[in-house]
């Protein structure tokens, strides 16, 4: 703020006859906001016609407060006028780097850049910068894991200082136990800059294998089903939901159903009886 005071500057009412009327004001002139205010300690009554308000150098150009624009008859006392004074309709800007014009730009720099504002008007210039800082995006990194129904999952997040889960966590890792495949959205901040990623919990249903137990005659074979899994594994070594078995004795057979990464063990009986002499 530039604070501009004038103590009794005389004024006159005419050259012919003239009155000494002594006038005390102030001007702060409020150069970021283009808000200027005349603070008046006295102007007593005159007949001739006064105006108040700022005009530069030259007197080419100026601006009077409202209701004392060459108004007689006018007085104040410890009054306070403010105002903004309209800009000039012949003022230019320059922008650089990029050599734009006009006074307001919209602008996406890839990295932090210094512009410099070069304005003028009425022949006066004057210039400005200002600092745009780009910051870079967090780069979100997430596991997205398999897990069997019915257990825990661990997701864990990096590449941000701040997280927050649709889940309402705002920690770098959760745990939770879907029943379903199901997305967890995960935003992730670093300054004032933020990114977004989806993590996956795959869900698969652990198998339930439907046995029976079997009996045959010594020397005789059996054919062994089981159901219930995608892939099967048994302790004979053979695969497949079908074995064929031949026991001298009676046996127990192990099968380990698969659906993925998920299984499920059962174990049946194959009983044998001797056949008669």
């Amino acid at each position: 703020m530039l604070l501009v005071t004038y103590s009794a500057v005389p004024h006159y009412t005419s050259s012919l006859n003239p009155t000494f009327y002594p006038v005390t004001t102030q001007i702060q002139l409020y150069e970021t906001s283009n808000v200027i205010e005349v603070h008046t300690a006295s102007k007593t009554y005159t007949p001739t016609a006064y105006t108040m308000g700022i005009e530069n150098d030259l007197g080419t150009s100026a601006y009077a407060v409202t209701g004392r624009n060459a108004t007689a008859g006018w007085t104040a006392s410890f009054d306070m006028q403010r105002f903004s004074p309209l800009p000039s309709s012949n003022a230019s800007y320059t922008w650089n780097p990029g050599a734009l014009s006009g006074s307001t730009q919209i602008i996406s720099p890839t990295v932090s850049t210094v512009y410099t504002l070069s304005g003028s008007t009425n022949g006066c210039t004057g210039t400005s910068t200002v600092l745009v800082t780009v910051n870079p995006s967090p780069s979100l990194t997430v596991n997205s894991p398999s897990i069997c129904s019915g257990s825990n999952a661990t997701l864990s997040a990096g590449g941000a200082n701040t997280y927050s889960w649709n889940t309402g966590s705002n920690s770098s890792s959760i745990i939770t136990n879907p029943t379903i495949t199901s997305n967890f959205t995960l935003s992730g901040s670093v300054g004032p800059c933020t990114s977004s990623i989806l993590a996956t919990i795959y869900v698969t249903n652990i198998p339930t294998l439907n046995v029976n137990n079997y009996t045959l005659c010594s020397g005789s074979s059996v054919s062994i089903i089981v159901s219930g899994a995608n892939n099967y594994s048994w302790n004979t070594g053979a695969s497949g939901s079908l074995i064929v078995v031949s026991p001298s004795i009676s046996t127990q057979y192990t099968v380990t159903g698969f659906n993925g990464l998920c299984s499920d063990t059962k174990t049946l009986a194959v009983t044998v009886f001797s056949s008669p002499n």
